[in-house]
């Protein structure tokens, strides 16, 4: 179930860092952009937002992963 879970949100943080490059490097400056569907906002936000949860969940997996290793 742990590996499963882990999947998951590896997979998550990669669709929202992929977003996060589609935002900053294929749109225009002037797109509005919804995130989540609740709040509209500019592009360099929306990035910002995206990367900062990728980083977050990645970074988490990092550190569930190094503290498995030390209890091996």
């Amino acid at each position: 179930m742990q590996k499963i879970i882990r999947w998951f949100f590896l997979i998550i943080g990669s669709i929202w860092g992929l977003n996060a490059l589609y935002v900053f490097f294929f749109t225009s400056p002037t797109d509005e952009f919804r995130v989540f569907g609740a709040f509209e906002t500019n592009k360099i936000t929306a990035g910002l937002i995206y990367t900062i949860l990728s980083v977050l969940i990645f970074w988490s997996h990092w550190m569930e992963k190094k503290n498995q290793e030390k209890k091996i």
